[in-house]
């Protein structure tokens, strides 16, 4: 039996992070789903995104390899709050204290008071297998 979900569908996932997603938290660790762990305990550094595809802080396209991407562009200029090694980013809806969508970035020590760029990223929706 075909296994099959449109491209639509998987959209409206990634549109769900992308319209919700007004923080993107640094972390030192892997928050998982615990947004105190990702707002504070773990967190080194914090942006504000604008929220929306294509509004300016994400997208949404294909994959023609598996599926569709959610890409986060290049953040800049993000102060740093404590020093640390960044590991992690957490996309987050500060207002219903939710993390969305969490991934391993590139590792990078920062020092308190700094600005660090942290490279845009992708989160993928899979076409299923």
């Amino acid at each position: 039996m075909a296994k099959f979900i449109h491209d639509d569908m998987l959209d409206l996932l990634l549109a769900g992070i992308a319209n919700a997603g007004d923080t993107l938290f640094l972390c030192s660790a892997d928050p998982g789903s615990n947004y105190t762990l990702a707002s504070a305990t773990y967190k080194l550094a914090d942006q504000a995104m604008t929220e929306g595809a294509g509004n300016g802080d994400y997208t949404i396209g294909n994959d023609p390899t598996s599926g569709r991407i959610l890409t986060v562009v290049t953040q800049t200029g993000v102060v740093v709050d404590t020093t640390g090694t960044i590991t992690y980013a957490a996309i987050c809806d500060a207002v219903a204290l939710k993390v969305l969508a969490v991934t391993t970035i590139i590792s990078q020590a920062v020092t308190a008071a700094a600005t660090v760029s942290v490279a845009g990223f992708k989160i993928t929706a899979n076409d299923p297998t």
